[in-house]
């Protein structure tokens, strides 16, 4: 009786965890750096010890049972122990050498901080940088990166943020566009034209000037969740976009339209307490925090 109910291997504890927050024993492959037939075969053994069914298969991938949901906050506890030793050793790193990973947005990244980089290196040579932009999937607490740049406030207190900086918004247009279809000046004049829709805008609150006060009985003639392809229709005429007002460096080839827009976003650089203690993750936050500041008028709040 005493062998039952028993887990023999608690490496399954860790397929187990992979499996419920991913959804799916494919995915789970990916993350855990094996294959689906691995992962399958692991779950049916804890099953087996347990002597009971922890996951049903549906249409979108694996959901826990019951069973499983009873156990997984327990067992969750676990994991985010593992994460904290492992965090905690990293925080113990001394020397400004080896990997960071930042979680960035597509726009800040590709556009601002790919544009440091190179007084970055001269400065930190032995430091090797990651950058992930999709943002939603990140999980600091995880260990997905080591810093975030990101719009929303962190809520856990278990993360040390601050504010960098904010940026303003413009409504830009391609020359093309305007040759065609006039150069608005004001927002009274918007009601003529045509307009491009970043679905993304949609689930933020700093963008509700334009989504409901400006999109919503306006013409849009495309919408995506691109940030890419919004940028090439606007490049190609079909329309004006809204984008940060430092797009107005990084597409000079658009015109920024002369109309005050009541759109502004935060941006926080945020981190684990436990990595916030690495003197590599330390030297690329300080970088952040002094290039932030420089780059602030220039780059993030220009006046119009």
């Amino acid at each position: 009786m005493a062998d039952r109910y028993r887990i023999r291997d608690w490496s399954n504890l860790q397929f187990f965890l992979t499996v419920a927050k991913t959804g799916s024993f494919q995915s789970a492959a990916k993350v855990l750096g094996t294959d689906q037939s691995t992962v399958a075969r692991r779950m049916h053994r804890m099953e087996e010890e347990l002597e009971t069914k922890l996951f049903d298969r549906h249409a979108h991938g694996m959901l826990l049972t019951e069973a499983g949901q009873a156990i997984i906050t327990k067992i969750s506890a676990i994991g985010e122990a593992v994460v904290d030793v492992e965090k905690s050793l990293s925080g113990l790193q001394t020397g400004e050498h080896g990997l960071v990973t930042i979680a960035v947005t597509e726009g800040i990244g590709s556009n601002w901080l790919i544009s440091t980089l190179a007084d970055f290196y001269k400065k930190f040579p032995q430091i090797d940088l990651r950058v992930k932009t999709n943002q939603r999937d990140i999980d600091l607490l995880s260990h997905d990166a080591d810093i975030s740049i990101q719009l929303e406030e962190p809520i856990n207190n278990r993360m040390v943020s601050y504010k960098a900086t904010k940026i303003a918004h413009k409504l830009f247009a391609s020359q093309m566009y305007i040759d065609r279809n006039g150069f608005p000046t004001s927002v009274d004049e918007l009601s003529h034209h045509h307009f491009l829709d970043y679905e993304p805008y949609h689930s933020d609150a700093y963008t509700d000037w334009w989504v409901n006060g400006v999109l919503l009985n306006a013409r849009v003639r495309l919408s995506c969740n691109s940030a890419n392809i919004y940028l090439g229709a606007v490049r190609q005429g079909f329309g004006i976009g809204l984008f940060p007002a430092f797009y107005a460096r990084a597409a000079p080839d658009l015109v920024a339209l002369p109309i005050a827009v009541p759109c502004e976003s935060q941006v926080w650089v945020v981190t684990h307490e436990e990595t916030n203690k690495s003197a590599r993750v330390r030297a690329v936050l300080g970088f952040l925090r002094e290039s932030f500041a420089a780059d602030r008028r220039e780059w993030f709040y220009p006046a119009y």
